[in-house]
């Protein structure tokens, strides 16, 4: 597997088509894992183990840096509109107190774009250790360029070990061809159950994720032999709200064949 040089902060220039394989693998296996306990999936049947996929804690740490350098930049726009009111824009015109302040935020945008950086980074480092931590990875890989019209990953990422330079997809997808593998003969058609959360005190109703034919669910259950209430994302509603976190919207859904087996099931595995 190709090794990136991510001690570098190269500025990263723009390219236009860059995630036409990611989009494809997406089809196959796209969803937004649910955060929490990830349940693995062996090459061949066996009983869940609630082992904890370290990608989904990376994700995290990306959106929390993401959402630390919108809030700079966000905040310079604000200091930027105060000063046009006041027709002080121009830096020689501004008062003492105005250009500390310019200065102040400036770095912090400066440490906010470098901390981004290295927790972009820190998601080629890692690799996933379930398939639905590889799934969270390519679903939110997608996402935030989206959100950031194409270019919210580095760019001119050197290589280890070659000379030239590659863009940070381009060792995601080196990534996903080493690790897909692993899942060979994991059928994509049964639903996965890919979180588990135990009740709250005095509640019985159990909570988690899961993956159906590439699409996140949400479920929810009592241990009392009713059915699962089951909710399925409406992608269409995905957005980032004023104060830069992502927002999903559900919707219910009969829960689809074998959802109560396979909670039960993960769940015997939880407690075991």
């Amino acid at each position: 597997m190709a090794q990136a040089k991510t001690d570098n902060s190269t500025p990263a220039p723009a390219v236009s088509s860059r995630r036409g394989f990611l989009a494809r693998a997406a089809v196959v296996a796209a969803g937004g894992a649910a955060l929490g306990v990830a349940l693995p999936l062996p090459v061949s049947a066996g009983e869940a183990e609630r082992v904890p996929d370290p990608i989904m804690v990376a994700i995290e740490a990306h959106k929390v840096a993401a959402a630390a350098n919108v809030a700079a930049h966000k905040r310079y726009s604000v200091f930027e509109n105060e000063l046009a009111d006041n027709e002080r824009l121009q830096r020689d015109r501004r008062l003492a107190d105005e250009t500390r302040l310019g200065e102040e935020i400036e770095t912090a945008i400066n440490e906010a774009s470098h901390f981004e950086e290295v927790a972009a980074y820190a998601l080629l480092d890692i690799d996933p250790t379930t398939m639905a931590g590889l799934v969270a990875l390519l679903t939110y890989a997608i996402d935030h360029d989206d959100a950031n019209h194409g270019i919210g990953w580095p760019e001119a990422i050197g290589l280890a070990e070659e000379p030239g330079t590659r863009s940070w997809q381009y060792f995601v997808i080196d990534k996903l061809a080493s690790v897909l593998p692993k899942y060979a003969g994991v059928g994509m058609t049964a639903i996965q159950i890919t979180s588990i959360k135990g009740p709250p005190e005095g509640c019985e109703l159990w909570s988690g994720g899961a993956i159906k034919n590439g699409a996140s669910l949400r479920w929810f259950i009592e241990l009392d032999g009713s059915s699962p209430y089951v909710m399925e994302e409406d992608v269409r509603c995905r957005h980032i709200d004023k104060d830069g976190d992502w927002r999903y919207c559900f919707m219910k859904i009969d829960p689809p064949e074998g959802t109560k087996e396979a909670i039960l099931t993960a769940i015997r595995g939880a407690l075991s």
